[in-house]
């Protein structure tokens, strides 16, 4: 009896499985090589083992099913060279392909081996990061990587082992790793986007206004290198959630448009929070979108209570509605989200998650920006004008960082894992935690505008100069003579990056300051400073020693000197002083001493008088 044999190869599930008809005929085992070249190109090697489990039943040929795509210079071979392949098309995307034998595999426990190649899915080169996708695996595999690509930034599900191999990197999975989800990996460092952001400003009132926008932020994720903001603020500010707010003053009925540029590198992995949260408290707290006082809340987080159960609840719950992306969608609240799960976008899965994690007390918030997508249907961006994106993050007091995470896209890539392993795409530009919904975004100050405000390009990595900040006082102006003067003390940041928690020094020399300013500068943004007055005593005695006063910040110092005119008036005055009072205590003194020789002289008539007969 002869048996064609049947492999069933689903090019976007990638299964390579004999059917179940003649698994109990026939041992098959396949071990298999995914190797990238340089140029991102993929070579598959498969070689397959073939056992003949019974002494009647023989294979001529072997059969392989491909849906979606037809891999590109497929062929088959065995020790005795190429074997013949015939390929037959059994719909748009179905092909079959048959593989035959020169001689049939006859005998019970008779082997046959085989190998077959063809060229598999590229990998992607996005800036500065390789990205491979890879279907779902039945059975061992190797994912081989030129060490070109640079070190893996994740690789999900992570690989079983990994090895190195000359000039390649070797990561293995078994068949209960890679058949549970397709393959996702990025290698490189960090992203690299360059970025333009217009802000249209105006001023209704009849009187001037201070009004501030939302600068994109360093975080966890990312670091942002601004090469203009043009005006200049007159300060720029960090608050509580790390939000960076540009200060303007408008004059009435002003309209104003800042435009900020620069580069931001974005990391797959969190890095090292800059300046930790004090009080988590305050994101667990519930807002108008945020009603945790909801009783389904509360029954749900009964049953979800860790960051995996709410996410992977959202994931399942809500329904992407893609006719809700537009300037027309309106935020709901999260009871109105469970009313109608069907129709969600991106910020019904953010506000769903931070809702159901602060009921169940972890610290959460939300993330405006964009996000990299170069197929909206399986990463949608659904947020108003420039079309930006929703994202949560929830605090990991195991690794003390903020963990960012997108429901949105795990629903709507069909399962790709983007709690576990995020990426290099979501560029955050305002950060939502003390308040739901402010600050603004770049992108949503002016909603009746057609013209972009955000613009966004992949792009080459640029070295920027350490940041250094600069130092800078006021004179101190003495008008009355006395030996304390003021002055104000200025901390600046020129530079378009952040300067995390820089170290204030002040070494005064026979002076004395108060008060004395912060030692940590904390978080200075790009563009930023910072004013301290102070007040410098001197000695009340009249001293010729030198007088200064050395201020460093970072990697700045200058040292100020005390001009002694400064204390003039307060020498001239003390000498003044001092020699009124002495002449003072010596009239004091002398007319004491004459009042003493008055009574004395009175008192040595009557003693002489009494001395007569």
């Amino acid at each position: 009896m002869r048996y064609r044999l049947f492999s069933l190869f689903v090019f976007q599930f990638l299964t390579l499985t004999l059917s179940s008809a003649h698994a109990a005929n026939f041992e098959s085992t396949v071990s298999m090589d995914y190797r990238f070249a340089s140029s991102g190109i993929s070579a598959v090697t498969q070689q397959v083992t073939l056992t003949n489990l019974q002494s009647k039943i023989y294979a001529p040929s072997y059969q392989l099913k491909f849906s979606g795509e037809l891999p590109k210079n497929f062929s088959a071979s065995d020790t005795g060279g190429p074997l013949k392949t015939t390929t037959v098309s059994e719909g748009s995307d179905t092909y079959l392909i048959t593989i035959e034998f020169p001689t049939p595999l006859v005998g019970k426990d008779q082997t046959r081996v085989f190998t077959i190649r063809y060229e598999g899915q590229p990998a992607v080169k996005k800036g500065q990061i390789w990205e491979i996708n890879l279907p779902r695996i039945s059975h061992d595999f190797r994912l081989i990587v030129p060490s070109s690509f640079g070190d893996p930034a994740y690789i999900s599900p992570p690989p079983s082992s990994s090895i190195r191999e000359s000039v390649d990197n070797v990561y293995l999975f078994s068949p209960s790793v890679a058949d549970s989800v397709g393959i996702s990996a990025a290698f490189g460092n960090f992203q690299v986007f360059d970025f333009r952001l217009s802000y249209p400003l105006t001023n209704t009132r009849s009187e001037p206004i201070l009004t501030e926008i939302a600068l994109p932020p360093d975080t966890a994720y990312q670091k942002v290198f601004y090469d203009s903001l043009n005006p200049a603020p007159q300060n720029v500010l960090a608050d509580a959630d790390g939000n960076w707010l540009a200060q303007y003053l408008l004059t009435a009925g002003q309209e104003l448009k800042v435009t900020a540029s620069g580069q931001v590198h974005l990391l797959a992995e969190p890095g090292a929070v800059s300046d930790p949260p004090t009080d988590l408290s305050v994101y667990t707290q519930p807002s108008d979108y945020w009603i945790v006082s909801d009783d389904r809340i509360a029954d749900l987080v009964k049953k979800h209570r860790t960051p995996r159960d709410i996410y992977d609840y959202v994931v399942k719950l809500l329904d992407y509605d893609y006719s809700e992306i537009g300037p027309a969608a309106s935020r709901r609240t999260s009871s109105a989200i469970l009313d109608d799960p069907s129709k969600s976008r991106c910020q019904d899965f953010t506000d769903l998650f931070i809702t159901l994690a602060h009921a169940a007390g972890i610290p959460a918030r939300e993330l405006n920006g964009y996000a990299y997508t170069t197929d909206s249907r399986l990463r949608p961006l659904s947020l108003q004008q420039d079309i930006l994106h929703a994202w949560p993050e929830y605090w990991d007091s195991q690794s003390g960082a903020w963990i960012s995470v997108d429901p949105t896209w795990e629903n709507t890539t069909g399962g790709l894992d983007y709690f576990s392993k995020f990426d290099f795409n979501h560029f955050a530009f305002t950060i939502h935690g003390v308040d739901a919904s402010y600050p603004v975004a770049a992108g949503l100050y002016d909603t009746g505008s057609s013209s972009r405000d955000v613009e966004i390009t992949l792009s080459k990595f640029r070295e920027y100069l350490p940041p250094s900040l600069s130092i800078s006082w006021t004179p101190p102006f003495q008008i009355l003579p006395l030996p304390i003067f003021f002055s104000d003390l200025r901390i600046s940041n020129p530079s378009g990056q952040s300067v995390n928690h820089p170290r204030l020094l002040l070494k005064p020399e026979n002076l004395n300051i108060s008060p004395v300013p912060p030692s940590d500068l904390g978080v200075m943004p790009p563009f930023s400073s910072q004013t301290y007055p102070l007040s410098l005593f001197s000695s009340y005695i009249p001293d010729i020693s030198p007088k200064s006063l050395l201020v460093s910040a970072g990697s700045a110092g200058v040292t100020y000197n005390i001009p002694a005119r400064l204390l003039l008036g307060w020498y001239v005055a003390f000498i003044i002083f001092t020699a009124v009072s002495l002449i003072f205590v010596a009239l004091i003194a002398y007319r004491t001493w004459s009042l003493f020789l008055q009574r004395r002289r009175r008192q040595n008539p009557l003693r002489r008088q009494s001395q007569k007969p």
